[in-house]
């Protein structure tokens, strides 16, 4: 019995260990505009903040190029501290800190960014986010697909 016990709480701190870790996601919302000179709006979104948020670096982008362009990038509140490269362009890089803490632990649908988009030429182009930098409010990098 006495054998059995340092295994029981070895198997029990593994498995606490991996009982908070999920899979986040980043994301953005569908729009549809119907020809050149047409606009509107996609929201960036991260589904989930296990262990908070502190800020995120992220270079978001037209694939094809030439079909759409982002002409402007609106914040939330909670990003105080936050900047968009040169609009506009079919590539931004947006960055932004929460220095407040207001996401906190365990938040959930948190919106990161709205872009403004505007239509260039008939087709279509699909949004791709790479991730530059994802970090947590204890200071540690977020994995996070898109």
């Amino acid at each position: 019995m006495k054998g059995l016990q340092p295994c029981i709480c070895v198997l029990f701190l593994l498995l606490s260990l991996g009982a908070g870790v999920h899979g986040a996601t980043l994301s953005t919302t569908d729009l549809a505009i119907t020809g050149s000179g047409s606009s509107g709006t996609i929201d960036v979104l991260l589904d989930q903040a296990g262990t908070g948020l502190a800020g995120y670096q992220l270079e978001i982008s037209m694939n094809p190029a030439g079909i759409a362009e982002f002409t402007s990038v609106n914040f939330p509140a909670a990003f105080g501290m936050n900047s968009a490269s040169t609009l506009p362009a079919s590539t931004v890089s947006i960055v932004a800190v929460d220095l407040m803490d207001q996401i906190k632990e365990g938040a959930e649908d948190i919106l990161l960014a709205t872009i403004n988009v505007k239509g260039l030429a008939e087709g279509s182009s699909k949004v791709q986010i790479a991730i530059t930098e994802l970090t947590d409010d204890n200071g540690d990098p977020v994995t996070a697909a898109t």
